[in-house]
């Protein structure tokens, strides 16, 4: 995350251990998540709204795959609507730095928004497009974990 200097990109600051507990200190997201809003609205129909969001996260993962990372876990509770309104992507602890396709790559993140590629395990950053498409596709239609995809939980 150090790495990831980017407006759409949650800010990290510190991290500290006291006692049995490791703490990230993180620039605040007052707005909630994606997920809290699909879930709070049922039908997001700002088409508007959704289309800057996608545009947002797109510019994030276009940051990320310059540095060569995947992040592995894009789904709605992992973008976060900042206080200023803008969108921020979080939680980057499936994420990998991997150039191009890589093969034998682990199975990682939430299945009803893998691609396709992620089972048969050989994948590269492109599998986190399909993620982002899933989490809008959820937020233009209002249904969580879509159940109209073929791929097994």
């Amino acid at each position: 995350m150090l790495k990831c200097d980017h407006p759409h990109i949650i800010k990290y600051f510190e991290t500290y251990k006291e006692d049995s507990h490791i703490y990230m200190v993180m620039e605040l997201c007052e707005g909630g998540t994606l997920g809290d809003k699909i879930s709070s609205e049922k039908i997001f129909n700002r088409e508007a709204i959704a289309a800057n969001y996608m545009y947002q996260c797109c510019l994030a993962l276009q940051h990320c795959a310059q540095l060569n990372i995947m992040h592995r876990d894009i789904k709605p509770e992992n973008i976060m609507i900042g206080n200023d309104g803008e969108v921020k992507l979080i939680d980057f602890g499936l994420s990998l730095v991997r150039e191009g396709t890589e093969n034998n790559l682990n199975q990682a993140g939430s299945p009803y928004y893998f691609a396709p590629e992620v089972f048969k395990k050989v994948y590269g950053r492109d599998v986190d497009i399909w993620s982002l498409g899933v989490s809008f596709y959820e937020m233009l239609s209002g249904k969580e974990e879509p159940d109209c995809f073929p791929f097994p939980a």
